[in-house]
C-alpha cells in the first residue's frame, strides 16, 4: 500500500493541476477573451474553484495531511515532502473555514467583475463599477465572517495572503515611511524641470515596442521556450508551472517608458517563478513566495537594475536598433535620467520610487475603512481625489486616472496592495546584500551579464519556492526583519544627485 506521503504526492498533483487550469482561465480571460465571454466565463471559473476547494477540504485529505506530519516528523523543515504538508496543513485550516458555495461565488462575481471594470475605466464610470465593487466587498466581509474575530478585521485579509505583518505594524510602517521621504518630495518638488524625461515621449508603433520589450525579457533571463509576452489593460504575470510563465504589458504609442518598465517589472515576477526548483513542481510549495517576496523581485528588476546608470549601458544599443531614429543621438545618460525624473503624479504603476509608496499608503489606508464600513462605495472617488491631495498634493480630474486606474479589487484582491511597499523595503534590503556578495555587480549590468545577478536570487530565493515564509527567508540570508531605511536612503541618494 502507498505511504501517506506518496498518497499526498498525488493528491497534492491533482491540486496543482487544477490551479493550473484555473490560472489559463484567467489568463486567457485578461488577454484572449473577447467582453461577451465574461458572464459565461465567471461560470467555468466558479466550476473550478468549487473542484478546488472540494480536494482542499476533502476529509480523506485531512487525514493523509496527519500521517504524512507522521511519516516526515525526523525529515528537515525544508525537505520538499514535509514542507509541503505544512504549508498544506496552512491553507486547508484556512480553506476548511470557507464554504464551497463562497469560494465559487467569489471567482463568479470576480470574473464579472473584472469585465465591468474595464468598461467603466475606458468609459471613466465609477457608477458603473460601483455595484460589482460592492458586491466583490460583500463577499470579503463573508470570507472575513469565516475567520476568529481579529485585533482587526484587515488582519484576515493579510493572514489570506500570507503576509506575516499586522495592520497596525503595517501603519506603523507607511507613518515612517511618510516622514523618511517628506524632505525628499519636498526637493523634487521644489524643482521640477530639473530632470525630463521627454527622451520617452514621442510615436514608437506598438509593434516595434513589443519586439523591444521581448529582447529586454529574454535578456534578463527569460527562457524563449517557457516565456510569453502579451498585451492586457493592466500588466501581470501569472504561471501554469516553472515551465510555463506568462508576464504582460500594455503599449501607449506616445510613451515607450510605460511598456518597459512594466515589462521589466513583470520580468521580476516571472524570474522567481522560471527560478523554483523542478523537483517542487506539483507541490504545494511548487511557486514563488507570498506577495511581498514576489514584488520584492519585480521591484528589484524594475527599479534596482532597472532605473540604475550601468543598466543603460546596456540597455541604449537596444533601444538604438528598435527605434534608430528616435535614439541615435540619445545618451545613456538621457536615458537614466528620463527614467527617474520624479514627481507627483497621478497613476501608481507610472509611479517614481519617491512617490510610489504614497499611492499603495492611500490605497492601504481606503481599504482598512472599506472593510470596517467606515466608507461607502459611493464615497470612494471623493475620499480618492481627497486622499491623494493630501499625499501627494495632486488631485485627479477623472476617475480613470483616479480611483479606476487598478484591477485588484475588480479580481477581489483586496488587502493586496500594501506587498507593493513591501516589496520595495525588502528589495532595498536584499540589493545590500547582494553589492557585497557581488562586488563586480554594476559593471556585469552595464555589460548585460545578468546570470551572476540570476544565480545569486535563484539559490537565495527562487529555488526555495513556498518552502519558507518571508521572514525565514529573509532570516537565512542575514536579514532579520523588514527595515525602510535602506529604501529611504538609496531614494534620498539619487534624488539629490539628479535634484539638489
Amino acid at each position: 500500500m502507498a505511504t501517506a506521503v506518496e498518497q499526498l504526492r498525488e493528491h497534492f498533483g491533482t491540486i496543482f493541476d487544477l490551479e493550473a487550469v484555473s490560472a489559463l482561465s484567467g489568463w486567457d480571460e485578461l488577454v484572449m477573451m473577447r467582453p461577451r465571454g465574461a458572464e459565461l466565463r465567471g461560470e467555468v471559473n466558479g466550476t473550478i474553484a468549487k473542484l478546488i476547494h472540494g480536494h482542499w477540504v476533502d476529509p480523506r485529505f485531512g487525514e493523509l495531511l496527519e500521517l504524512g506530519a507522521e511519516e516526515t516528523a525526523d525529515l528537515p523543515d525544508d525537505h520538499p515532502d514535509k514542507a509541503s504538508i505544512r504549508v498544506a496543513r496552512k491553507q486547508r485550516d484556512k480553506r476548511m473555514r470557507i464554504p464551497s458555495e463562497l469560494a465559487a461565488a467569489f471567482a463568479r462575481e470576480t470574473s464579472h467583475a473584472y469585465a465591468v471594470w474595464v468598461e467603466a475605466r475606458k468609459n471613466d464610470d465609477f457608477a458603473a463599477f460601483a455595484p460589482s465593487l460592492q458586491k466583490v466587498l460583500d463577499l470579503t466581509g463573508e470570507y472575513i465572517d469565516c475567520f476568529p474575530k481579529a485585533e482587526h478585521p484587515f488582519d484576515t485579509l493579510l493572514q489570506q495572503w500570507d503576509l506575516e505583518f499586522t495592520t497596525a505594524e503595517l501603519n506603523a510602517m507607511f507613518a515612517e515611511l511618510n516622514a523618511g521621504f517628506e524632505p525628499i518630495i519636498e526637493l523634487i518638488s521644489s524643482k521640477p524641470d530639473a530632470v525630463s524625461d521627454t527622451v520617452y515621449h514621442g510615436n514608437f508603433p506598438k509593434a516595434r515596442q513589443a519586439a523591444m520589450c521581448e529582447e529586454f525579457m529574454l535578456a534578463c533571463g527569460a527562457r524563449e521556450d517557457v516565456w510569453r509576452l502579451d498585451e492586457t489593460v493592466h500588466p501581470f504575470e501569472t504561471n501554469m508551472s516553472m515551465d510555463d510563465v506568462r508576464i504582460t504589458t500594455r503599449y501607449r504609442d506616445h510613451d515607450l517608458a510605460d511598456a518597459f518598465f512594466g515589462t521589466l517589472h513583470e520580468t521580476g515576477h516571472g524570474l522567481y517563478e522560471d527560478g523554483v526548483d523542478v523537483s517542487l513542481a506539483r507541490l504545494p510549495i511548487g511557486h514563488g513566495g507570498t506577495g511581498d517576496m514576489h514584488e520584492s523581485q519585480s521591484r528589484m528588476i524594475e527599479n534596482q537594475v532597472g532605473r540604475s546608470r550601468p543598466f543603460f549601458d546596456f540597455a541604449l544599443p537596444i533601444f538604438r536598433k528598435h527605434f534608430p531614429d528616435e535614439f541615435n543621438s540619445v545618451t545613456a545618460d538621457q536615458l537614466y535620467r528620463g527614467a527617474n525624473k520624479m514627481q507627483p503624479s497621478m497613476i501608481r504603476v507610472e509611479a517614481d520610487e519617491a512617490t510610489y509608496n504614497r499611492h499603495i499608503a492611500l490605497r492601504f489606508d481606503i481599504e482598512q475603512k472599506l472593510v470596517t464600513g467606515d466608507l461607502k462605495v459611493n464615497d470612494l472617488p471623493g475620499a480618492w481625489r481627497s486622499g491623494m491631495n493630501e499625499l501627494l498634493g495632486v488631485v485627479p480630474e477623472t476617475n480613470r486616472e483616479g480611483v479606476l486606474q487598478d484591477v485588484h479589487w475588480s479580481a477581489g484582491a483586496v488587502g493586496t496592495f500594501v506587498s507593493y511597499t513591501l516589496g520595495n523595503v525588502i528589495a532595498a534590503q536584499l540589493w545590500q546584500k547582494i553589492v557585497v556578495d557581488l562586488p563586480s555587480i554594476e559593471d556585469q549590468i552595464a555589460n548585460g551579464e545578468f546570470g551572476p545577478l540570476r544565480e545569486w536570487l535563484r539559490v537565495k530565493v527562487h529555488a526555495h519556492g513556498q518552502t519558507r515564509t518571508t521572514r525565514e527567508t529573509l532570516a537565512k540570508i542575514g536579514i532579520p526583519g523588514l527595515d525602510p531605511e535602506p529604501l529611504r536612503a538609496s531614494i534620498a541618494k539619487k534624488a539629490l544627485e539628479l535634484y539638489g
